[in-house]
């Protein structure tokens, strides 16, 4: 079972450097898992993983409920967001048109950097029509959540995400020895402290990073998602390039769609509903300085893999 994608995840130890790896392969009869440096009890730091197995799960949620629409307008619910073009598919899909740099980011406290990040400039005619991947996205996402049901959105993701599926092994919380560490600041070594900067400011109300987890969380999730990635969460946005509801859409080998997801911290996801195959790739590549390009080539290379071996 993706024989060669599995034996190419061992280059990310030999060639990228990488100091510690949890891997798993799934079908819709087997499961083949694989540590380096990790134990099934540890924790990995999730990144932006946490838009696509937290914020995006409830949100379908929302929807399914009737709290909102994919084309309700964002302003309806965040009256401090200037445009009224953009709607909640735009968010998800990252097509909000949101763009600018906030001075001093990192050095706000959270009051005002989410008041600067609701105040960033649309541009109007990307509105729908351009991707532009960004947190912000996200960060919005998440806020309409909490307006709709009064709690920050990390609460909410554990209550009604996390609890209501018994994903037990996916938290916000971590105990701190059982996390691989992702950095090390003057001799802080991040161990369950978020790595995001965002993240680690803005803490309960991130809806776009915060979450850790064990591979066995995380293969849990994503055997959810094989599940529900189907429809028109699956379908190209015309007009927009290979994305849809949370996820980049890559074609395989023989033209079918496959989900993927990336997280900075060397985590990646890649979900192909149509053949019920995935594959769960958690690392700490950002450990200790935070640089590691060679790990970026080689993901490249083990996702083209995997969207070779999926057409067989």
């Amino acid at each position: 079972m993706l024989i060669q994608t599995q034996a190419e995840l061992k280059r990310l130890i030999t060639q990228a450097g990488v100091t510690t790896l949890a891997s798993a392969v799934i079908s819709a009869t087997d499961l083949v898992t694989d540590y380096y440096q990790a134990q099934p009890e540890s924790y990995f730091d999730l990144a932006s993983l946490t838009k696509v197995l937290g914020t995006m799960p409830l949100l379908l949620q929302a929807i399914e409920a009737g709290h909102l629409t994919w084309s309700t307008p964002v302003q309806t619910i965040l009256p401090q967001v200037a445009s009224s073009q953009v709607t909640i598919k735009d968010l998800a899909n990252h097509t909000s048109g949101i763009e600018g740099y906030i001075p001093n980011r990192d050095q706000l406290p959270a009051k005002d950097l989410k008041r600067a990040i609701l105040q960033l400039p649309i541009i109007a005619e990307n509105v729908g029509k351009v991707v532009h991947y960004s947190d912000s996205n996200y960060l919005w996402l998440g806020w309409v959540l909490e307006t709709l049901y009064q709690a920050t959105i990390q609460t909410l993701i554990m209550q009604r995400v996390l609890t209501e599926q018994h994903w037990h092994e996916l938290t916000f919380a971590p105990e701190p020895a059982l996390c691989i560490p992702t950095a090390d600041r003057q001799g802080q070594v991040y161990r369950g402290i978020v790595h995001d900067p965002k993240g680690r400011v803005l803490g309960a109300e991130a809806g776009s990073a915060g979450l850790f987890g064990t591979l066995a969380g995380v293969v849990g999730a994503v055997q959810w998602w094989l599940k529900h990635l189907s429809g028109s969460l699956m379908t190209q946005l015309p007009g927009v390039g290979l994305r849809s509801a949370g996820w980049k859409l890559m074609p395989a080998a023989d033209g079918h769609l496959v989900a993927t997801h990336t997280g900075f911290t060397g985590t990646w996801l890649m979900l192909d509903p149509t053949r019920q195959q995935a594959l769960v790739v958690l690392t700490n590549r950002v450990y200790p300085s935070g640089q590691n390009d060679e790990f970026l080539d080689l993901r490249d290379q083990i996702m083209a893999t995997f969207l070779n071996e999926v057409a067989k």
